[in-house]
């Protein structure tokens, strides 16, 4: 068992192996098409790499920084030369792997446009672009705004939101 931890390459396939076996004795494989799977997957490789972003700034401004005035100088051309680089690539790639997918759930929500303009109800859009598809949905072609739309549904709210998403 510590073999397997001795190596990155074996922990990785591990790691992989185990997702594979989880979801298998989840019975997730049959849902592998669904939009909210793949939601969820997006969800969870975007959560993981920002937790990898700023745990690797944390060492940094935390661990490293502070530690370098008490290594001896002979010592202190391993950190700079071997430790710190390894760190920075895997920071400057978990930097940009949280940036890659949040895009991608912002996308996948709907609501990349407003995201990416910083609009200030980039989550109130998406809202607003469900309630014009709900409005579609029940054949209120006349809805095709999202005031209209909401106006419209909070005379008649439509059976099954959800069935629309």
């Amino acid at each position: 068992m510590g073999v397997i931890f001795q190596s990155l390459g074996r922990t990785i396939i591990a790691g992989v192996v185990l997702v594979v076996i989880l979801l298998a004795a989840a019975g997730t494989f049959g849902r592998m098409g669904e939009h909210g799977y793949w939601l969820f997957f997006m969800r969870w490789l975007h959560i993981g790499s920002g937790v990898m972003w700023i745990g690797l700034l944390w060492y940094f401004n935390f661990v490293q920084t502070p530690s370098m005035p008490k290594i001896p100088d002979e010592q202190k051309p391993a950190i700079s030369k071997v430790i710190a680089p390894t760190a920075l690539f895997w920071f400057r790639w978990s930097a940009l792997a949280t940036v890659i997918t949040g895009l991608a759930v912002a996308g996948m929500n709907g609501y990349l446009g407003s995201a990416l303009m910083l609009a200030p109800g980039a989550l109130r859009a998406r809202d607003e672009q469900r309630l014009v598809r709900a409005a579609r949905h029940q054949g209120r072609r006349e809805a095709a705004r999202p005031g209209e739309a909401r106006a419209a549904l909070a005379q008649n709210p439509p059976c099954d939101c959800a069935a629309i998403q």
